[in-house]
């Protein structure tokens, strides 16, 4: 259970660290998105660095003409089994968190991990 525990609070100093350098912040809890239709719309979702082996999932809130309004929803790490993805904030039991291949068709559970 150590382990475990160390191996998230390495993720998200790691997490940290890749969204101070892009410029974001990581949110406490996961933002509400206004409809799970959203989540399905292609153009929301972006990885950066783009082809880099560890990246950011980020999720656009804005309108598809207007500025830009991204959270980061996950990143994609190295762990001690190969890349792991890691959910970047907690989330309440039930709310959809992705349409997106790789966060789909997780689910949230009480504590916010998969």
């Amino acid at each position: 259970m150590a382990a475990r525990t160390a191996g998230r609070e390495r993720a998200r100093e790691r997490m940290e660290e890749l969204a101070r350098e892009g410029g974001w912040r990581l949110d406490e809890e996961m933002r509400e998105v206004r409809g799970v239709g959203r989540l399905r719309e292609k153009w929301r979702w972006s990885f950066t660095p783009a082809g880099a082996r560890e990246q950011l999932v980020l999720f656009n809130h804005g309108e598809e003409d207007g500025p830009a309004d991204q959270e980061v929803r996950a990143a994609i790490l190295e762990s001690e089994y190969g890349r792991g993805l890691y959910y970047a904030s907690k989330v309440s039991r039930g709310r959809e968190i992705g349409s997106h291949p790789i966060l789909a068709p997780h689910h949230s559970t009480a504590d916010g991990n998969p």
